[in-house]
C-alpha cells in the first residue's frame, strides 16, 4: 500500500509540534517603544501616518487632520411599494428564445424588446400589472399560453429584463391597471 505510512506520519508531527511551536516563542521580544514605525506603503489618501522613533503614548500613531475627514453620504432606501391589491403568483416564469420572429396568438411579432405577457384565457389586449422588487411595470396580454401544468403567466423576455425577473419564482399581479 502506498499510503500505510501517512498515519505514523501525522502522529509524529502531532508529538513533535509542541517543540516547533515553543521554538518560535522563545524569540527575542521587543518592547513597543523600541520600534520604529515607517509606513508601507504610500497612498495619496486622507490617512497620514506620522512616524516617530519613540512613540509615546499619548501622541496618536496616526493622525487625521479634520479637514480631510470624508463623509459617506448614505443610500437612499428604496421607497417601499405596497402589496396591497396584488395576488402573489408563486410559479410564473418567462419566455423568449426560440419565439423571437414568430407571431404571437394577438398577431404581433414576438421581439426580444416586446413587453407583455401570455396567459391561456384572459383576452388579447388585457392589461395586467406585474410588480417585483419595487419595479411596477403595466403590460398587455399579447400570447396565449404557458403551457406548462400549473402556471399562470409567462413574461415575455423584454419585460423579464424590465422586472429583473428572468426566473421562474413568486411575482406580485393584478389584472387591470
Amino acid at each position: 500500500m502506498k499510503y500505510k505510512a501517512l498515519p505514523f506520519l501525522v502522529f509524529i508531527l502531532f508529538l513533535i509540534s509542541p517543540a516547533i511551536i515553543t521554538a518560535e516563542v522563545h524569540k527575542e521580544i521587543v518592547p513597543v517603544d523600541q520600534v520604529e514605525f515607517k509606513p508601507l506603503y504610500s497612498y495619496s489618501s486622507p490617512v497620514i501616518i506620522v512616524e516617530q522613533d519613540k512613540p509615546e503614548p499619548t501622541k496618536p500613531i496616526i493622525n487625521i487632520p479634520d479637514s480631510s475627514v470624508i463623509e459617506v453620504p448614505r443610500a437612499t432606501p428604496k421607497p417601499k411599494v405596497s402589496t396591497s391589491g396584488f395576488k402573489l403568483d408563486r410559479n410564473v416564469s418567462w419566455y423568449g428564445p426560440g419565439f423571437y420572429g414568430r407571431r404571437t396568438a394577438c398577431g404581433q411579432k414576438y421581439t426580444k424588446s416586446i413587453l407583455g405577457v401570455a396567459h391561456k384565457t384572459l383576452p388579447c389586449g388585457t392589461l395586467v400589472t406585474f410588480m417585483w422588487k419595487g419595479i411596477v411595470k403595466t403590460v398587455p396580454v399579447i400570447d396565449r399560453g404557458p403551457y406548462v401544468a400549473g402556471r399562470q403567466w409567462d413574461l415575455s423576455g423584454g419585460l423579464c429584463v424590465a422586472l429583473h425577473h428572468c426566473f421562474t419564482g413568486k411575482i406580485y399581479y393584478r389584472v387591470g391597471k
